[in-house]
């Protein structure tokens, strides 16, 4: 999610390696359809979709930071039909979820738009999708 070029995805890429194994990424999305090439370009078994991760996952939160809650649980987190098929013949639940959202509208330097920024929801995507897709949380 959020893959941009794949800076992220290269250093998981890497320590997965390290560690004996292989590592498969199939599904990869971005707004910026550039970012998303270059990233297609060096993972090539990934389906990328061009898209907006809101347009991706839908979800209405109720309360904000530490009281914010999914409206609905994961049956109130909608996936655009796209994003299951982008793991194809590869089936079952992903592994591991890497996500990189927009910072921009976080960061002190953005006197502008800091706390009006709609992309700070965005980041939300990234659980909701963690839960709808069955993703397993262990802690160690």
């Amino acid at each position: 999610m959020f893959c941009s070029v794949g800076g992220l995805t290269l250093g998981v890429a890497e320590a997965i390696a390290a560690q004996g194994d292989t590592p498969r990424f199939t599904f990869a999305a971005d707004l910026d359809e550039a970012a998303l090439a270059v990233y297609l370009a060096n993972f090539p078994e990934a389906t990328g979709i061009p898209r907006s991760m809101d347009e991706l996952v839908r979800m209405d939160i109720k309360g904000v930071g530490a009281t914010a809650k999914i409206v609905g649980g994961k049956r109130g987190i909608k996936i655009d039909s796209a994003v299951p098929g982008a793991f194809g013949s590869h089936g079952g639940v992903p592994e591991v979820l890497l996500a990189g959202p927009p910072c921009q509208g976080h960061s002190m330097l953005n006197n502008h738009t800091r706390y009006d920024d709609p992309r700070n929801r965005l980041y939300l995507t990234v659980p909701a999708m963690a839960i709808k897709l069955g993703i397993r949380s262990e802690e160690h």
